[in-house]
């Protein structure tokens, strides 16, 4: 390396140790720090914009690490606000849980990812204008939260709101590490060896029989694979392949155990259950992990300022990137939401990007716009559309929608459940 490129990494880290030190000389973040130095955080916001967000009892910062240069960005939150907004938050969606008839959680989603807009992604959006995608380091109770969905009113758009994701693709990570090293995983895994775990309970109440049809287009988009379902869906089975794919997907139902995240789990078939415990014992190389289930992404509460779950178990397992829920998914919306990310994730568009356009499509179309696409694949027997899906889906969107300008999947609840871990 010539003296040049060192010259300018020394004074990237000054800069970077001197943001830190202007932080905590301020009285209320005298305690902030960030948990990797800068020879690791700098490389992982190389490409990308990667944010750091923190509270304290009187304010919040974000810290932006972006092309050798870190910025510090004032945001309109503390730890009270942002305790008081998770606790209404989760207590309307354990309501949800236990009487779903009597929700007033749908009101709470919208409540709080509007807050979320005005107290922290607004400003760091600004901050990171013109970046294609974002990596936010979730520590804490921001790690809950559905910040990619946190919005603003704009009447130039066609649901009259303007999200964070229609300003950048959004990804998480836990520490600027893991993320570096999921970048480097992301480069350098180039198998398409799908495995694919769904419905493995067929004739239970719960049964999952959409997940048939997300099985098929991730097959469609990576043919020669191993699809497990029913009674081959188990634990055995599920851990003696797993070593051997680079494409994973799970449609099955997940549990979050917020109180003692390593017991959180996929539910195989019978009783056998895929737990975070488990997980951290597997060595795998994948480029994605998808878990089509619901909670797959809640952290652990118990410990706020690390970030828990069955997507942070993966990726230090040997996944890149995981797709994984934030709430209970209906199972038809998220089965279309499975067909329509496996038709946008090509070999070069990265899953982050692939999931924000996929939301991005699924909150905006129209019941005619939607209709319109798919009876053109379906004429055109496109190999990404599972052709009995496809008539199921449009023949239920009929019955059930008035117009053909209504909007299905508009609701947060129907498009934003998923988040990307990784890369």
């Amino acid at each position: 390396m010539t003296q040049e490129p060192l010259d300018e990494l020394a004074a990237a880290r000054e800069e970077f140790d001197e943001v830190v030190r202007e932080i905590q000389r301020t009285p209320e973040f005298r305690d902030f720090s960030v948990p990797s130095g800068f020879d690791v955080i700098a490389p992982a916001g190389a490409i990308d914009p990667l944010v750091y967000l923190s509270t304290t009892e009187t304010t919040g910062v974000a810290l932006v690490v972006f092309d050798g240069k870190v910025t510090p960005v004032d945001l309109p939150v503390n730890s009270a606000d942002l305790r008081s907004k998770v606790h209404h938050y989760f207590h309307a969606y354990q309501e949800a849980r236990a009487e779903p008839r009597a929700s007033r959680w749908e009101q709470a989603l919208d409540d709080v990812t509007r807050w979320l807009w005005d107290s922290t992604m607004g400003p760091v959006l600004d901050a990171v204008e013109g970046a294609s995608s974002t990596t936010i380091v979730t520590g804490g109770q921001f790690g809950l939260l559905p910040l990619h969905a946190a919005w603003t009113p704009d009447d130039s758009t066609p649901t009259g709101r303007l999200h964070a994701v229609d300003r950048t693709a959004i990804s998480y990570a836990a520490k600027a590490q893991a993320h570096r090293e999921c970048m480097r995983r992301a480069a350098t895994i180039t198998g398409t060896r799908l495995l694919g775990v769904v419905n493995p309970n067929p004739h239970e109440h719960n049964a999952l029989p959409d997940t048939e049809w997300e099985a098929a287009a991730a097959s469609a988009r990576f043919p020669g694979g191993t699809v497990l379902r029913h009674g081959d869906a188990n634990l055995e089975q599920v851990v003696r392949l797993l070593s051997d794919a680079q494409v994973l997907h799970f449609g099955c139902h997940g549990v979050a155990e917020l109180a003692t995240p390593l017991h959180s789990h996929l539910q195989l078939s019978g009783q056998d259950v895929l737990a975070l415990a488990r997980v951290l014992d597997l060595k795998l190389s994948a480029r994605l992990a998808v878990l089509s289930a619901c909670e797959t992404a809640l952290i652990g509460l118990d410990l706020p300022d690390e970030v828990i779950s069955l997507p942070t178990g993966l990726v230090q397992a040997g996944v890149a990137g995981v797709l994984a829920t934030l709430w209970s998914v209906r199972q038809r919306s998220s089965a279309v939401h499975m067909v329509e990310f496996y038709r946008r994730w090509t070999d070069g568009t990265p899953p982050a990007v692939a999931l924000a356009e996929t939301q991005r499509w699924l909150r905006d179309v129209t019941v005619g716009e939607f209709s319109g696409s798919w009876e053109s694949a379906l004429d055109d027997e496109a190999e990404w559309l599972p052709a009995e899906f496809g008539d199921l889906v449009l023949g239920d969107l009929v019955g059930r929608h008035a117009t053909a300008d209504d909007r299905p999947w508009s609701a947060i609840s129907d498009w934003a459940a998923f988040t990307m871990t990784g890369a």
